[in-house]
């Protein structure tokens, strides 16, 4: 079957394993991203409440930025493959930190309860952010630019994949016996996974080529504004975010009050 989908994406028979590890990739990081938002959105609002969202919202939008402005600077600094590595590392380092410490402080007093709960909610939208931009960032520098339009549909289907198996299979999971923190230990293992596989495709096995020897190409901010096509596409995209936080924002806080 796999020889078949080969052939029929005209993929060569050396990158055939890599493009696997990227399907792989894409799809464990949805699993990754579905259930840390889902999971960490539903003990928020068990523990906390809809009270605590405005505050919450407002600490992950200013770390949002904060990792924004880091990946746009070390992009700049490293080459791919330097950072692929050190993007894993972080995103690792900063999920395990967080997960232990609502492990070890769960129960304590209300007060290191809410503010681990804070903590948790806060960083959970950059970690899926600096995840997503590793992942794009290996994809752009493994795949030539015709290979990347070829199969970046069946890449994002991947990670749309994961995602959804996430949210589908977290009500059927969660129950007396299966609590939903549980949810946050399978991200976990799926992040593990499509590190691994990343770290598979920065390896370069398999390609003629020599991928991940340049940077990450980057205008900045001040560049993408200074024209008017980009500026103006720069603006779409913003107040689409805007948009998609707000409806967040909105059923958070009517699914805390009625539910």
């Amino acid at each position: 079957m796999w020889k078949r989908l080969g052939k029929l994406l005209q993929i060569a028979q050396g990158d055939r394993f890599m493009i696997a590890a990227l399907l792989l990739q894409a799809f464990c990081t949805g699993i990754f991203a579905g259930s840390l938002e889902l999971g960490v959105n539903t003990l928020f609002l068990e523990n906390v409440g809809a009270d605590g969202l405005p505050l919450a919202f407002m600490v992950s939008g200013a770390a949002g930025i904060l990792v924004a402005s880091g990946y746009s600077y070390f992009s700049r600094q490293l080459r791919v493959r330097a950072y692929g590595i050190l993007n894993l590392v972080v995103v690792l380092g900063v999920t395990g930190v967080l997960l232990v410490g609502f492990i070890m402080w769960n129960g304590a007093a209300e007060d290191l309860s809410n503010f681990v709960y804070y903590t948790v909610f806060a960083f959970s939208f950059p970690l899926v952010l600096i995840t997503l931009l590793g992942f794009w960032t290996t994809v752009r520098g493994f795949l030539t630019p015709s290979r990347g339009k070829q199969l970046s549909g069946i890449i994002e289907l991947a990670l749309l994949g994961g995602m959804l198996l996430a949210f589908l299979a977290t009500p059927v999971l969660v129950g007396p016996d299966f609590g939903i923190h549980y949810i946050l230990f399978i991200g976990l293992g799926s992040l593990v996974i499509a590190s691994g596989s990343q770290l598979y495709v920065l390896s370069g096995h398999g390609s003629r080529r020599g991928p991940f020897s340049s940077r990450v190409q980057t205008s900045g901010p001040y560049k993408l504004f200074s024209h008017r096509y980009t500026a103006l596409m720069a603006s779409f995209v913003v107040m689409g975010i805007m948009v998609a936080v707000l409806l967040q924002y909105v059923f958070l806080s009517e699914t805390g009050n009625r539910f």
